[in-house]
């Protein structure tokens, strides 16, 4: 993923570690883990509402490698990412 979490912390002014507890007291996971959840999710509405290329997803949805992409996306949602499309009826 292109996101740094000391880049997110400096924008909204914190340091790295009061960025994570407030992360973890309001939403209950890692400025890391939500990231990657809102990447994923991003990913998953493209394959489902377009045409397009995994290869363009990956890079629209955050992530810098087709591969790191690949095995992430295989680890949160169980399967890789041209079998969610199919079993979406994308083609």
């Amino acid at each position: 993923m292109d996101y740094d979490i000391p880049q997110v912390a400096a924008a909204a002014s914190l340091s790295c570690r009061v960025l994570e507890r407030r992360f973890h007291k309001h939403l209950g996971r890692t400025p890391k883990e939500e990231i990657l959840r809102v990447c994923i999710k991003r990913a998953k509405i493209l394959i489902e509402q377009s045409n397009m290329s995994v290869e363009m997803v990956t890079k629209r949805s955050g992530f810098a490698s087709f591969k790191n992409f690949a095995a992430i996306f295989r680890r949160e949602v169980g399967m890789t990412s041209r079998q969610f499309r199919r079993e979406r009826g994308v083609q």
